[in-house]
């Protein structure tokens, strides 16, 4: 199914997914602004469009950026960073803004400034075919600790947008 959807948005000159046009049409200023490399299996066209896209800015890893060859956990610092100096100088209402926290997915890292809950972990970059029960508990840990890096970026958004008193007019998801 996932492959179909590709070949019809590619037929469709990837127009980019429809929940999208809707927040366009209701007045929307969308936005994206990732650490992810949207070009891998033509994500950025598939859910974002191309010639159609409902996006007045999208800020990826691509080259040129100045996120372009770092680690995930340092991306999304630049990111995460950036977004809360543009979102200083916002006007409040109308904006739609897209990021993510990708290092969560494998391979499971964090922001070397960051100090993980679980100071046991995996430290290799590839996993084990058969783990023992005591790699399984270290890969976990290193998940465990992903996640809690995604958790930090997470707070200080939100608590930066409780500074600027923007907080409660906020969806966050």
């Amino acid at each position: 199914a996932r492959e179909h959807s590709r070949d019809v948005a590619r037929a469709k000159n990837w127009p980019g997914l429809d929940i999208f046009h809707h927040f366009k049409r209701a007045g929307y200023d969308l936005q994206i602004q990732t650490s992810k490399n949207l070009e891998f299996r033509d994500m950025g066209c598939h859910f974002i469009g191309f010639d159609q896209s409902p996006f007045s800015r999208v800020r990826a890893c691509k080259e040129g950026d100045a996120t372009f060859g770092l680690p995930y956990p340092e991306r999304e610092a630049i990111v995460f960073d950036d977004l809360k100096k543009q979102i200083n100088s916002q006007e409040n209402g109308g904006h739609f803004i897209l990021t993510t926290i990708d290092s969560p997915h494998y391979k499971y890292s964090w922001h070397p400034d960051f100090t993980p809950p679980f100071p046991d972990y995996y430290p290799h970059a590839f996993f084990p075919s058969s783990p023992t029960a005591e790699e399984t508990q270290l890969i976990k840990n290193q998940y465990f600790n992903s996640l809690a890096w995604g958790d930090h970026l997470a707070k200080d958004f939100c608590d930066h947008l409780k500074d600027l008193g923007k907080y409660d007019n906020s969806i966050i998801i």
